[in-house]
């Protein structure tokens, strides 16, 4: 049985890293997944980063909004719409190695 699985992120004033952590998940060899991103409250270009991402990447990446919230919160909203069967958490300033 295929299981669906997702990349659960939270940001905040990512811009300096969530294109490296974006590209090395889109990286890899398993493909059968999305990305569900909630922003923390950014102030910096974090979000047109984002937009720029779903434009590219739109079967990838799915944006679930914005609300000021720390990382616990922010984490704690996205399992709350999670509906993946298997889940995984990525820091937005972290790189994936292609393994």
């Amino acid at each position: 049985m295929l299981q669906r699985l997702q990349i659960l992120m939270a940001t905040c004033n990512s811009e300096n890293y969530l294109a490296q952590q974006l590209d090395s998940i889109l990286a890899q060899d398993f493909q059968d997944f999305e990305i569900v991103i909630r922003d923390g409250g950014s102030t910096d270009a974090t979000l047109e980063l984002i937009s720029a991402y779903r434009r590219k990447f739109p079967e990838k990446i799915v944006f679930a909004g914005q609300k000021r919230a720390d990382a616990r919160e922010n984490f704690s909203e996205l399992l709350k719409i999670s509906d993946g069967d298997l889940i995984m958490f990525a820091d937005h300033d972290d790189v994936w190695m292609l393994d």
